[in-house]
């Protein structure tokens, strides 16, 4: 076989190999254009029912994918599954509500409770290796701005 006829088929192989990925490429377009209108619905729930407990299964039926989906699109995008992910926005929104709570009228593990979180143990230890410090240090901090230096007492 003359050495031209090899390059020949070298370069067929090669530009088969190109249109083989390009077209694979352009197939999945819409699988993208799918994922991204999930995770707007997705995002848009979340952000709807911010205070409210959210299971996994919730967010299979607003989107209509299995659960193997929805945490292929969330390892994808989020880098992390929806399990974690629901588990990290609602250590945030603890946070927040914890930074602006009265601790002389609200504690811990109620404002926990309100987003679903009912193991306090564990919502601990996530909480501060999250934010490097304990739930109960955020909740006694004085808020930013306040006129007055406020820090309430320990309980027991």
């Amino acid at each position: 076989v003359p050495l031209a006829s090899n390059d020949r088929s070298a370069a067929a192989l090669t530009k088969l190999a190109l249109v083989t990925v390009l077209v694979a490429s352009l197939a999945s377009l819409p699988l993208l254009w799918l994922a991204a209108a999930w995770l707007a619905r997705i995002t848009e729930m979340l952000r709807e029912r911010e205070a409210s407990p959210l299971r996994l299964a919730d967010l299979c039926e607003v989107t209509g994918v299995s659960e193997r989906t929805l945490r292929t699109m969330f390892l994808e995008q989020f880098g992390v599954g929806p399990k974690r992910y629901l588990r990290t926005r609602k250590l945030h929104a603890v946070r927040a509500a914890l930074a602006v709570a009265d601790p002389a009228r609200e504690t811990v593990s109620g404002i926990a409770r309100r987003f679903g979180l009912s193991d306090i143990g564990r919502m601990a230890k996530d909480y501060t290796e999250l934010f490097g410090e304990y739930p109960r240090v955020t909740l006694m901090r004085k808020p930013r701005g306040a006129g007055k230096t406020y820090y309430a007492k320990p309980v027991g």
